[in-house]
């Protein structure tokens, strides 16, 4: 299979609580929000953000696209791929200094700095809400259907 890699771009404005749609802490120490949640064109889409807080660089174990997903009820929805069979994810890069990759080489995140990536999945069916967001390094998250 293609290997892939999703390099976390710096964010290089503050965002704030109210910004975040759910947060928590994940295993290396970043904090892990949900950012946004769209629907559109039988897509779902979701923005992340993961945030160094701390005054110290924190290293961030590699996660493969093939281990991000969501749950529905029985149903496991992974990220989709284009006809070309590369993921529909951003931003990707084909080197080893990246946080979503095949491997488990890790990333320093700079002290008080951010990484955002987006991911777009199937859409779930009206009555499929909550749905349950695995990402690896984090107790997976639920999430409600957005108003849009």
């Amino acid at each position: 299979m293609k290997k892939l890699l999703l390099a976390l771009t710096m964010l290089s404005t503050p965002a704030f609580a109210a910004d975040y749609i759910d947060s928590q802490t994940g295993f290396d120490g970043a904090e892990i929000h949900i950012k946004q949640i769209q629907q559109r064109d039988d897509k779902l889409t979701l923005v992340l953000e993961y945030e160094n807080t701390s005054d110290d660089v924190i290293e961030v174990k590699g996660v493969e696209f093939d281990d991000v997903y969501y749950i529905t009820g029985d149903k496991k929805y992974p990220i989709l791929r284009d006809t070309n069979g590369n993921y529909v994810a951003a931003p990707q890069s084909s080197y080893s200094c990246c946080l979503f990759t095949r491997n488990t080489r890790s990333i320093e995140i700079k002290a008080k700095s951010k990484k955002v990536a987006w991911f777009k999945f199937e859409q779930p069916g009206d009555n499929d809400w909550p749905i349950e967001f695995v990402l690896p390094g984090a107790i997976p998250f639920v999430l409600e259907k957005p108003a849009n």
